[in-house]
């Protein structure tokens, strides 16, 4: 289920050759970000994972 986001705050990403899909570029950052509040909601046991295919 895709979700629109909006940041009050800039998001710095890192260096977009780091990335292996283009899809992928500042999804961490953005990740850290909301995990906190995510957790702190749905519990501590909430994991992240990434997905290395190509979409």
């Amino acid at each position: 289920m895709p979700y629109a986001l909006t940041f009050t705050k800039q998001v710095k990403t890192p260096d977009v050759d780091e990335y292996i899909n283009d899809c992928c570029i500042g999804g961490d950052v953005v990740l850290d970000r909301l995990l906190p509040a995510l957790r702190s909601r749905y519990g501590n046991d909430l994991q992240s994972n990434q997905d290395w295919s190509n979409r």
